[in-house]
């Protein structure tokens, strides 16, 4: 089993009239591969990618005691794939 995780940038251009952005964004993945064979095989994976659109946070601190608090928005996408192994 594959797992694997992102934290980084990602970059918005949409083009024409409108103003690029970069924003935080994560992800995560989950795969698998088997063989059926000494030659043949399957690997199976998914990976979903989460963006920061927008989001506003504040602290407050009290006599040592803060608290955090976080709202925000985000764009989530995936994929999934599939593939067959010949091994030679």
């Amino acid at each position: 089993m594959v797992r694997h995780g992102v934290f980084g940038a990602t970059r918005f251009v949409p083009g024409a009239g409108f103003d690029a952005a970069t924003k935080f964004g994560a992800g995560a993945g989950l795969g698998v591969k088997t063989f059926f064979g000494k030659n043949v095989g399957l690997r199976l994976e998914a990976r979903g990618y989460w963006t920061l659109v927008s989001g506003e946070g504040g602290v407050a601190c009290v006599n040592g005691i803060c608290l955090f608090a976080f709202s925000g928005s985000g764009l989530w996408q995936g994929d999934v794939n599939a593939g067959l192994i010949l091994a030679f």
